[in-house]
């Protein structure tokens, strides 16, 4: 994006690229390399991209003091997905080190702390 490009034409232009590429069979069975190592564009896609979204939406909605509370269901999916790639998310550059989720915590502070945010 330039610096002169409004970020929502930017981002409606994202996912209109996005969408053109899902509704693709060849494009989601693409192998690409990724943070999480080659896998194909779909579950790339799936899994890690999908979960950045919803962490950064938390974490802008922090930052502006607006409604922080995650889709239920999006944040136990993205969960879930995260939990496998434990030792991959902890390399320079992606997440810190996970933080001990205070105990009784609700779903999507135990998935933040496992992040290494702080809630």
């Amino acid at each position: 994006m330039g610096d002169d490009e409004d970020p929502g034409v930017a981002w409606r232009d994202a996912y209109d690229e996005i969408l053109t590429l899902v509704e693709d069979p060849d494009a989601v069975a693409t192998t690409i390399e990724g943070p999480m190592g080659t896998l194909p564009f779909g579950e790339m896609l799936g899994s890690f991209v999908a979960m950045d979204i919803l962490v950064h939406t938390w974490d802008l909605a922090r930052a502006i003091g607006a409604d922080d509370r995650l889709d239920e269901a999006s944040v136990a999916e993205a969960y879930e997905t995260m939990k496998p790639l434990d030792g991959a998310i902890r390399q320079p550059g992606f997440f810190g080190p996970r933080l001990e989720a205070p105990p009784g915590v609700d779903l999507q502070t135990e998935f933040l702390c496992f992040l290494g945010r702080s809630v």
